[in-house]
């Protein structure tokens, strides 16, 4: 929940990379934490 208002805050308007960039952060957590696929 915490990450999706952060993530909403960010796209409002301050910088797509790091949007892309926390996404990719949360791929790798994901992965690296539950090792369950990802769709």
């Amino acid at each position: 929940v915490l990450l999706q208002a952060r993530v909403g805050r960010i796209v409002d308007g301050i910088d797509l990379n790091l949007y892309y960039q926390s996404l990719e952060l949360r791929k790798q957590f994901m992965a690296n934490h539950m090792t369950s696929p990802a769709t």
